[in-house]
């Protein structure tokens, strides 16, 4: 694979006479899911996952191209062994661990993941965004409304976080057009 492809050529050499070159191995996974190759870059992170076990960098890029190719039980079980053993001060982890748990319909470990994102980083739009839909989907909807709430006074202009929150009040008619109305023109607003 990447035979005609000059980087990659490259690159393979580099990891052949290299095997504990991390930027390489993961160049070379990146250009490889580039070129449409996943399962060679997804081979890439595993060898860099058993090379470098301590490297949060590696396990979420493990992760997120696991999801890529739909092995999303795989990428969270994966992370929640890392997260035993490493545990974090970046709100990441626990960000991508209550995504994949939400996209697994694990609601109540996604919202415990988003809560611990959430401990890390109070002030990201996005966490609290991920929280609100998860709560969204466990038909927690003040819970989840207020959560948007929250990402809109943080990032005012979060045409996610407007939506959401006019699902999240929907049975509220009223209510729902004026927070869509906020961030769009009244014609975008009545079709939501």
């Amino acid at each position: 694979a990447g035979a005609g492809d000059y980087l990659i050529r490259s690159l393979q050499a580099r990891v052949a006479a290299e095997p504990d070159n991390l930027p390489a191995r993961l160049e070379l996974a990146r250009r490889y899911q580039q070129a449409g190759s996943p399962e060679l870059a997804l081979e890439h992170y595993r060898l860099a996952v058993t090379r470098f076990p301590d490297s949060g960098e590696v396990q979420l890029l493990l992760a997120r191209c696991l999801r890529s190719l739909a092995l999303t039980s795989q990428a969270a079980e994966g992370l929640a062994q890392f997260l035993k053993e490493h545990p974090q001060t970046s709100p990441e982890f626990s960000a991508w661990m209550g995504i994949l748990q939400d996209e697994l319909g694990r609601w109540e470990q996604g919202e415990t993941a988003h809560r611990a994102a959430l401990a890390l980083a109070s002030s990201r739009d996005d966490l609290h965004n991920n929280l609100g839909y998860n709560l969204l989907q466990q038909k927690r909807y003040q819970e989840a409304a207020e959560e948007f709430r929250r990402a809109l006074a943080l990032r005012p202009d979060s045409l996610i976080a407007r939506n959401n929150l006019g699902l999240a009040i929907a049975s509220q008619p009223a209510e729902a057009l004026r927070a869509w109305q906020a961030g769009r023109d009244p014609a975008s607003a009545h079709n939501n």
